[in-house]
């Protein structure tokens, strides 16, 4: 099995903070609410914190992953 682009191993921990979740994308933080916000990507409220699971980054990438041109 392939190991996802989000996947660091075992000793990662299971969610990410938004800032955590943006680097592991590669995207800001602004972007990355915008994305929660309209449902793109999954997320689990704790509290008052947003957190995003390895699972749910590595889902929004393969669902928004495209071969070829895109016009």
């Amino acid at each position: 099995m392939q190991q996802s682009p989000v996947d660091g191993g075992s000793d990662q921990p299971l969610l990410f903070s938004v800032k955590g979740a943006a680097q592991k994308l590669g995207i800001s933080t602004g972007s990355l609410y915008t994305l929660i916000n309209s449902g793109e990507i999954e997320h689990v409220r704790v509290g008052r914190r947003i957190l995003i699971s390895r699972a749910g980054l590595t889902k929004f990438i393969e669902v928004n992953s495209r071969v070829g041109r895109q016009y």
